[in-house]
Order: C-alpha cells, then sequence, then structure tokens
C-alpha cells in the first residue's frame, strides 16, 4: 500500500524470492510499475558488520526483467547501474520461471541446512540429507516441466540428466565453503519465516500437477 500510494516513483524493482508469482504486486501498483530481479550476492549481520559476498557471474549473476520480456529503456539503465556498482548481470525474458526455478534450488538447500542443524559444513558430511536435498529439487523441476513452466537459467537442467551421485558430490563442494556459510547457511538461520513461506508457496504449485514429492515433504518437517 505504501508503494501504490508513491505515485511519484513510476518504477518498482522487487528483488527477492518467489514462487507464487506477481500478481499480488501488479494488482496493487499496476502492471506498467512492476519489475523483477534477484540479486547475486548474500550476507549477513554481526553486530554493526555486515558480511557479504557478491556471487560469480558463473554461478549466479544479478538477474533482471520485465513482465512481458522486453528490453526496455529502464531495463538497460537499472542493469547499467548495478554492472557500475560492481555486480555481473544478466537480464531474463522470463524472470517469473527463473524465480520458480530458483526456489526450486534454494528451499531444499534452506530445508536440508535445517535438518543438519543449521550448519552447512554439518550438512556436507551427511549423506542422507544430501540425498533428500537433491530428490527434493529433482521434484521441484518435475513440478515446473509439469506446469510448462521453463527451468532458468537452463543450466539448473544438469540437476535432472546428471547421475544422482555425482551431484550429491558437487552439491557437497559447493555447501562445504566458507562462502557458504554466508551465502546458505547465513541466510537460512536467519530466515525461517521467508523459507517456510517460499516452501508453502510451491507446494501450492506442486498440487496443482500429479507429481508426488515425497523428499520436499520430508525437508519441510525441518523448517
Amino acid at each position: 500500500p505504501t508503494l501504490c500510494a508513491n505515485q511519484n516513483t513510476p518504477d518498482v524493482l522487487f528483488m527477492c524470492n518467489n514462487a507464487s508469482g506477481p500478481d499480488e504486486m501488479i494488482e496493487t501498483l499496476g502492471r506498467e510499475r512492476v519489475l523483477l530481479g534477484f540479486p547475486g550476492a548474500g550476507g549477513v549481520r554481526e553486530g554493526h558488520v555486515v558480511r557479504y559476498v557478491v556471487v560469480s557471474g558463473r554461478n549466479q549473476a544479478t538477474t533482471f526483467g520485465e513482465l512481458d520480456g522486453r528490453t526496455t529503456p529502464r531495463l538497460v539503465e537499472i542493469a547499467h547501474a548495478f554492472k557500475a556498482a560492481g555486480f555481473p548481470v544478466e537480464t531474463s525474458r522470463n524472470m517469473d520461471a527463473w524465480l520458480k526455478t530458483h526456489v526450486v534450488k534454494v528451499s531444499p538447500v534452506a530445508n536440508a541446512i535445517y535438518m543438519a542443524g543449521g550448519d552447512n559444513h554439518q550438512l556436507a558430511r551427511r549423506r542422507d540429507a544430501l540425498v533428500l536435498m537433491v530428490r527434493a529439487m529433482r521434484e521441484g523441476l518435475r513440478v515446473l516441466r509439469a506446469l510448462d513452466i521453463p527451468i532458468l537459467p537452463s543450466k539448473l537442467k544438469i540437476v535432472e540428466w546428471m547421475p544422482e551421485p555425482i551431484v550429491i558430490f558437487l552439491m557437497r563442494l559447493m555447501i562445504d565453503s566458507k562462502e557458504a556459510e554466508i551465502t546458505m547457511a547465513g541466510h537460512a538461520n536467519v530466515a525461517r519465516e521467508e523459507m517456510r513461506q517460499l516452501a508453502d508457496e510451491f507446494r501450492i504449485l506442486a498440487r496443482t500437477t500429479s507429481v508426488p514429492t515425497p523428499a520436499m515433504d520430508r525437508l519441510y518437517a525441518y523448517i
């Protein structure tokens, strides 16, 4: 409502996890004002200090998109501003699908961290939790396919076709790192309500399909 009342700001960029889509934003602000994005960065607060990581473009660039997929002057201007500030930047022609795909990855990771007591290094040593995490990701990708939602960025399709033991090995390497203490465990441990919201939003999507989600359901219990 506050953003709606601010008619002096014509463009509003939402940079947050979102599996439910932009309908509420559009209904409140009007379609022409809404842009979607997501930051390629993560951080934690320690008193008056913020420890943060800007993620490499190879891993996850800061990404923006118009609702209709067009490359507009305002989108170019926003991307330029972030690039000038030192962020690797990409634009997406389907930001809603990008965000839903991101939830397929981030929600199982966060819930598996909770399963491991909030410690990413402990998660890396728990094969049972890693197996559940990878299988939950695969379930999420099957849900997207059942709904004809593109998997974006397309590199995440590797989780589907690569043999499970190799995916688990690669995920273990990524999780058992200093960076993951900040970008994964650090975020998850102060954002349980956000992670519950994301999981709930995606479970609503999953229930509109016939895709079974046993791994996702088991991880949900640890939020």
